[in-house]
């Protein structure tokens, strides 16, 4: 999973989120309730008071339904009902997320070379996260060209050499060039 960090200390900055807020909301939108019991529990045990989800509230990130017990609230990570204002917002920052695994299930395993079979994939799919994230710059639009890229080389059988190096060399520029002079031809 890749995280767009820059974009996420932007939009906590632009909207005034502590860390910990965001990471309580994103672990609620992901409805991963034992992972937000246990970091209350046991590394931020008092990040998320009635106060601060109250807080939350306020500025339209969440609404909280949680028991009212006298002059105590009791906090149940279930009762947090997120509001469109961070669920929507979550597209731009999280829009790369599966970008690198997309690629590598798209990538054939096997590709032919002179009439040989050979491996495509000689990285693992966590090492291979590293190296097309960076490849891409964390544009999400030049992952859009990638994928239709590929597509289009693997329609074609012309996919020449591995995953890895396929991915070092930018060989969906050179397709992305090629679609253009070819689109620029039909034109002409």
């Amino acid at each position: 999973m890749y995280f767009n960090t820059i974009i996420i200390v932007e939009f906590c900055a632009k909207h005034k989120l502590t860390i910990n807020e965001f990471f309580i909301l994103y672990l609620t939108y992901k409805k991963d309730y034992k992972s937000i019991y246990k970091y209350m529990g046991e590394v931020e045990p008092y990040s998320m008071g009635i106060n601060r989800i109250k807080s939350l509230e306020e500025r339209g990130f969440c609404e909280e339904k949680n028991v009212i017990e006298g002059n105590n609230t009791k906090y149940y990570a279930d009762m947090l009902i997120l509001k469109p204002k961070f669920y929507n917002s979550l597209d731009k920052i999280f829009s790369l997320e599966n970008a690198a695994e997309e690629v590598w299930e798209a990538f054939p395993a096997i590709i032919k070379n002179d009439g040989k079979n050979f491996p495509a994939k000689t990285i693992s799919p966590e090492a291979f996260e590293s190296v097309y994230m960076k490849a891409i710059k964390n544009n999400p639009e030049t992952h859009k060209k990638v994928l239709k890229a590929l597509d289009k080389q693997k329609k074609e059988s012309s996919i020449m050499c591995g995953l890895l190096k396929w991915t070092e060399c930018r060989q969906w520029e050179i397709e992305t060039t090629n679609m253009k002079i070819e689109s620029f031809s039909r034109d002409v």
